[in-house]
């Protein structure tokens, strides 16, 4: 709880006297505070894993100390450093065939896609010639729907294997199996997502499509679980997180149906005041959740 705490005196403080906007202060709160949240409960990491998250999420406030260019991307650097080697701790899942080890390094990988794009945009390099703006939303979707939303998903179904209800295995079983269907094809539509902004409308579509359909179903899953459960602060969360997330996730259906269409229903700066703002909320609603013991 004390570290949780420096380190959110340490996002204030950058957020108060740094030059970040609010989607910048959204992405350094996920790498700050919301992986090592999620990470606690992921590999129970060790005092040295701490300590360079804590350092790695450090230097990537501090890359915001400078101006866009090469001493900028050499702190945002530390953070893709210490990605890598979250994502070589991953790997050894292959290795012990632990449960959904194929999704959880997946979206590992997305991680690294994130921590690159944000190099990127420190270093005021726009990959596929997109604007400045464009490449660091890129690493805040990739970290948060790529890697945080099914890291949530992936919690939400190792509290149902802890859960000790022998009356109720069966609707636990298709619970269970309902939510990994959702948390692979919120993996599979982020790619597709990704590829139809570069070349195919259609396929970005689809992709949008599938992801808001994944998330939902998780929403409701995780809504219906938390109500059973005897902690006040376990119910409110969860209706929090899906209150939140269905209005966002309606903010963004509403925005890639109006690009398909090639109209503006709602502008970016926008989205990230509305849908990016109740996506955030609902995100920490969905961490209170997965982090509470089910039993």
């Amino acid at each position: 709880m004390i570290e949780l705490l420096l380190r959110l005196l340490c996002w204030l403080l950058a957020v108060c006297n740094l030059p970040v906007d609010l989607a910048e202060s959204i992405l350094l709160l996920g790498f700050t505070i919301w992986s090592r949240i999620i990470l606690a409960r992921d590999c129970t990491p060790s005092v040295a894993f701490r300590i360079w998250h804590f350092v790695a999420s450090g230097a990537a406030l501090l890359a915001y100390l400078f101006e866009p260019g090469l001493a900028a991307a050499s702190f945002a650097a530390v953070w893709l450093l210490w990605v890598f080697w979250y994502v070589l701790k991953q790997c050894r899942a292959f290795r012990f065939r632990s449960e959904r080890y194929v999704e959880r390094s997946v979206a590992a990988g997305f991680l690294v896609v994130s921590a690159t794009w944000f190099v990127c945009a420190r270093y005021g390099f726009s990959p596929f010639n997109f604007p400045l703006g464009i490449t660091l939303l890129t690493s805040i979707h990739f970290f948060f729907g790529g890697w945080l939303t099914p890291m949530l998903i992936d919690r939400f179904l190792f509290n149902l294997e802890r859960m000790k209800t022998p009356n109720e295995g069966r609707h636990l079983n298709a619970t269970r199996n309902v939510g990994t269907f959702a948390l692979r094809m919120s993996l599979a539509a982020f790619p597709m997502v990704a590829i139809g902004m570069l070349c195919e409308p259609n396929l970005e579509l689809l992709g949008v499509i599938l992801l808001i359909a994944a998330v939902g179903v998780f929403l409701l899953l995780q809504l219906r679980w938390s109500l059973h459960q005897p902690a006040f602060i376990t119910r409110s969360a969860s209706v929090i997180a899906t209150a939140c997330g269905f209005i966002a996730f309606s903010l963004a259906a509403t925005y890639a149906v109006a690009e398909y269409r090639h109209a503006i229903a709602i502008t970016i700066p926008q989205m990230v005041a509305t849908h990016g703002l109740l996506a955030s909320v609902g995100m920490i609603g969905g961490l209170l959740v997965a982090t509470r013991n089910p039993n």
